[in-house]
């Protein structure tokens, strides 16, 4: 509507209108542009209201002394019954930075409640044992299948109570295990990639799972009083710790405003003499072209923009304030299971005879262990791709070969678990162990313990397969380093980030990661806990800004209280509320992209500011000598903005170019990563 006004005012300026007509719509133009100002506005002026009395300068300052001066103008001169009413300008430019804000603010609000969090982690409902009578059930197996237990809410728990877990699910408590013993996951609170087994009066937490079969557990703590609560209690601390980063524009605010105040002051000095109006209308002029709106523009546009392409090429960035976080080499905290590695368990390499693994697959095929079904679904690849192989003749070769046992085929029977040790059984009426190896055979060759001691210095975990009583082949099955680890750790070096490793796993594993990644010993921490993580994130001695890297609950304490937290976007949904990046795609691939766009925003977001201040300068100069009046003046502030906005938006890129140049020159900053010696 201002905008419909102006249009009718510049056309009567150059073919004339009747004064009482060109009065009205003054009038009506100007409360057009006051109700902008003081309606949608007012946040503005609030925050220099707010700025004055904090005595810190904000960008809004010079925006609010803009606006007011334009309105005051406006009113001025139609009380005067002169031409120059500017409330389209201001309504203008109202609109727009709004419009930015808008936007960046909406990007960056997302919901942190520490039950929200918590929700994430464990069930909302539990499966309460009925207590019947008041006597305490009967702790055994046989009571899992029974139907006796009522769905409740997790927050009626108290402590005693008997709560079901089937396979699985996550438990929804801390407790003690009841009953027969389990394989419990443990991997989203502490990292550990290989399962657990824990017997009867042993400590469970809320978020793990029962592997081999539904668990029991009595009830030690629920809801908030939980590990898992404890841990989301943290993040919230850890958040709210974490200082925001000032905006670009909010550092050079206090000068900008005092220059264009000693400019208009100035203004109004050297053309006095010429009287009052003329001199108003030149500062007034000043005021306008020098309106910091592509200065106000430079940094949430671009942050939008920057937003936008990162969301384009799978990064999710929430938060402007977070590109300026990463365009600045520092340090970058890496988790290990599921991050750098596949997050399951796969089996790597056999060492002895390959025919074995059918054997001990067949075994095995009724397991739910993690090493079982990973020794399972290897067999089922090779039995895949040996068929491929051999066409259509490839059943009738396999029955040719009785050695190939296949899983499918196979009689098994009298399977004996034993619980930490191996599986034992006859397949086909031949006696197979899966296990330990002095668990499957009780003398074991000194080759073969050598063998399992190189696997396990590998970071596998060997698994023996013995047939009749004889060895015939180790099993290293082990979480599989994902194929761009090595490379993305190179690159990052290269562009000045150190890089540290820190798993919950076991350190001998973790050292052979970070061996096989090239990251040093020193820089490889094994067994954290998410306390310890969320320590090594806080030390004041590593470069800044510290990012940390993870997908798993175990995570999250130490990505809250990182500058930045990167998730995957395989990781649990806790990880995925809490980090400030997500990356779509599994691995760390997208991390050098991430961080060299983020590199490239800066630069742009410098380039603007460097034009909108040359903009205004010039600008101010032409309005102090006298060449610009208040209409060109409202004719040429948007250009500023016009050019700042293409640049915002064609700047910004994501693309994982390779060849991109490093952020910094000069040599390696951290030679003891050098890229030759990463394998």
């Amino acid at each position: 509507n201002a905008m419909g006004i102006a249009f009718a005012l510049y056309g009567g300026f150059f073919d004339g209108m009747e004064a009482r007509i060109r009065l009205f719509l003054q009038w009506v133009a100007m409360a057009l542009g006051a109700a902008s100002v003081f309606g949608p506005g007012r946040l503005f002026l609030s925050n220099a209201i707010a700025s004055l009395r904090s005595r810190v300068p904000h960008m809004d300052l010079p925006i609010t002394l803009a606006l007011l001066a334009a309105i005051v103008g406006g009113f001025v001169s139609t009380l005067r019954g002169g031409g120059g009413v500017y409330a389209e300008s201001v309504t203008m430019l109202v609109m727009l930075l709004l419009a930015g804000r808008f936007v960046q603010f909406r990007s960056q609000s997302r919901a942190r409640h520490e039950v929200e969090l918590l929700a994430t982690l464990v069930p909302g409902v539990a499966r309460r044992v009925r207590r019947g009578d008041g006597a305490r059930p009967a702790r055994g197996a046989a009571e899992l299948d029974a139907p006796a237990w009522d769905e409740v809410p997790v927050e009626s728990l108290v402590a005693g109570d008997l709560v079901l877990v089937p396979t699985g699910d996550a438990a929804c408590a801390d407790g003690v295990l009841r009953g027969a013993p389990n394989s419990i996951d443990m991997q989203a609170l502490t990292g550990e990639s290989r399962p657990v087994e824990l017997r009867d009066g042993e400590r469970v937490w809320a978020g793990c799972r029962p592997l081999r079969s539904p668990m029991l557990i009595e009830v030690t703590a629920a809801g908030a009083a939980t590990r898992a609560g404890q841990l989301m209690a943290l993040v919230d601390a850890a958040l709210a710790r974490r200082a925001r980063v000032v905006e670009f524009a909010n550092r050079i605010a206090g000068w900008f405003l005092l220059a264009v105040v000693a400019l208009a002051a100035l203004t109004v000095a050297l053309w006095w003499s010429e009287g009052p109006a003329v001199a108003i209308e030149h500062a007034v002029a000043l005021l306008v072209v020098t309106c910091p709106c592509a200065l106000g523009l430079a940094t949430p546009l671009t942050m939008v923009a920057s937003i936008a392409k990162a969301a384009r090429a799978g990064i999710l960035i929430k938060g402007g304030d977070l590109i300026e976080r990463l365009a600045v080499p520092g340090t970058i905290v890496l988790d290990k299971t599921g991050t750098l590695t596949e997050g399951r368990m796969r089996m790597v390499e056999i060492d002895g005879d390959e025919s074995a693994l059918a054997w001990a697959a067949a075994l095995e095929r009724s397991s739910t262990h993690p090493i079982a079904r990973a020794i399972v679904r290897a067999q089922a690849e090779r039995s895949a791709t040996r068929s491929a192989e051999r066409g259509p003749r490839a059943s009738a070769i396999d029955r040719l070969e009785p050695e190939h046992a296949e899983v499918a085929g196979a009689a098994v029977e009298s399977i004996q678990e034993h619980l930490g040790l191996g599986v034992r059984g006859d397949v086909d009426g031949v006696a197979v162990a899966v296990g330990r190896l002095e668990f499957v055979a009780r003398e074991a060759a000194p080759s073969w313990e050598r063998r399992a001691r190189g696997l396990a210095e590998r970071g596998l975990t060997p698994a023996a397969v013995s047939i009749d009583g004889r060895v015939r082949a180790l099993l290293g099955v082990g979480d599989p380093i994902r194929a761009d680890a090595a490379p993305t750790v190179r690159e990052l070096r290269r562009r000045g980030w150190r890089v540290i490793l820190a798993s919950g796993d076991d350190a001998a594993i973790v050292r052979s990661c970070a061996e096989a990644i090239g990251v040093p010993p020193h820089d490889a921490f094994g067994e954290c806990s998410p306390e310890r993580k969320a320590e090594l994130v806080r030390r004041c001695d590593w470069p800044r800004p510290l990012l940390m890297v993870g997908d798993g609950v175990n995570d999250v304490v130490a990505m809250a209280s990182a500058d930045a937290g990167i998730s995957l976007g395989s990781g649990t949904r806790a990880s995925l509320e809490v980090g400030d990046v997500c990356l779509a795609r599994d691995g760390i691939g997208a991390l050098p992209p991430l961080l060299r766009g983020a590199a490239r925003s800066m630069r742009v977001v410098h380039a603007n500011f460097s034009i909108g201040l040359v903009y205004n300068l010039v600008g101010a100069a032409l309005a102090i000598g006298g060449w610009m009046n208040p209409l060109i003046a409202a004719i040429l502030m948007p250009l500023s903005g016009l050019m700042v906005t293409a640049i915002a938006v064609r700047g910004p890129r994501f693309s994982n170019d390779a060849r991109a140049p490093a952020s910094s020159g000069g040599p390696d900053p951290h030679p003891s990563l050098a890229p030759e010696a990463v394998p």
